[in-house]
């Protein structure tokens, strides 16, 4: 900052120089770029650990639903709640997971050849996928997911509620 006396300016009042707000707008724009990509990466994990409790919820939900039935709910189509072919359902875990997510869309899978449904695949008799279109969030979530979960296809994790039996 520069004074009157040291050649500022003339009505006496103090102020920064021209090269003064540029280190500051330089500091600014260098911590900027080191916050956004960190600030990023924990939005993801965010995003990761919300699928991760409604994959949690499905599992609790369609356990204490096998415990009752005997059986799994049956098959959906994408985007479908899992209560649309299994009406019993509904009140297990309906209120538990949000299946209208704007960015994502969650299936819910019975491929364990029972009642009429494919046979098991990827190694998965029950499954919850996740349709994410964000690359991105997909990689931070199978990191996250470990061997719970497998990519059958690009953009779709499907996580294991029971794995097939050989």
């Amino acid at each position: 900052m520069r004074n009157i006396e040291e050649g500022g300016t003339s009505s006496g009042e103090a102020g920064f120089t021209l090269v003064e707000l540029l280190v500051v707008v330089a500091v600014i724009g260098i911590l900027a770029t080191i916050a956004i990509p960190i600030f990023q990466q924990m939005i993801l994990r965010a995003k990761a650990t919300s699928i991760m409790a409604d994959y949690y919820q499905a599992r609790n939900s369609a356990t204490e639903f096998y415990a009752d039935m005997n059986r799994y709910p049956k098959d959906t189509l994408q985007g479908e709640v899992p209560w649309k072919n299994d009406p019993q359902f509904q009140s297990y875990i309906q209120n538990k997971v949000n299946w209208n997510r704007p960015t994502l869309q969650y299936d819910w899978e019975n491929w364990s050849g029972t009642n009429g449904n494919p046979t098991a695949q990827f190694g998965i008799a029950i499954g919850f996928t996740a349709f994410i279109p964000d690359d991105a969030l997909g990689a931070v979530l199978m990191k996250k997911a470990g061997s719970l979960a497998v990519e059958t296809r690009p953009q779709c994790y499907t996580f294991i509620i029971e794995a097939a039996q050989n």
